[in-house]
């Protein structure tokens, strides 16, 4: 009996955090935080919104990542500040990067684009179209070079 109790009470739990997650897509730019939508405008004003899909979990947003119609895309955290930026075959702007790594990319990589950003709580990670990876602190030394 003790047994069977368990097991029903542990298959309502999985169930509940399987379920737990939703994924909404839409279009409706409205759905972004302010934040977000301000990024966008400023520095993706020329590029169209294909969808957007909103990542919710049990505490509300998880992340928010918005698909352009020429294929970038970028992912934001549930404040709206961007996380990462991927162009995939499409150069990316470098105009909201911090400005250690303009300069650095300016410096050591002229006439080389960027094809993607990505931040987390400890680095940068930024690919090239020459196919290196580059990766800064958030103090602006640079950390590695991959290949």
């Amino acid at each position: 009996m003790k047994r069977s109790i368990i097991i029903v009470l542990f298959s309502m739990v999985i169930t509940c955090l399987v379920h737990a997650e939703e994924k909404i897509i839409t279009k409706d730019m409205q759905q972004l935080p302010s934040v977000s939508r301000l990024f966008i405008e400023k520095y993706l004003k020329n590029t169209s919104v294909s969808h957007i899909k909103i990542e919710k979990g049990w505490f509300g947003v998880k992340e928010y990542e918005v698909i352009f119609t020429d294929g970038t895309e970028v992912k934001f955290n549930s404040d709206g500040e961007w996380e990462e930026v991927d162009g995939h075959r499409t150069p990316i702007t470098t105009e909201f990067f911090p400005s250690f790594i303009q300069t650095y990319i300016q410096e050591n990589y002229p006439g080389i684009t960027v094809m993607s950003i990505e931040k987390d709580c400890r680095e940068y990670e930024v690919k090239l179209s020459n196919h290196l990876e580059l990766k800064f602190n958030h103090k602006g030394k640079l950390i590695d070079i991959d290949r």
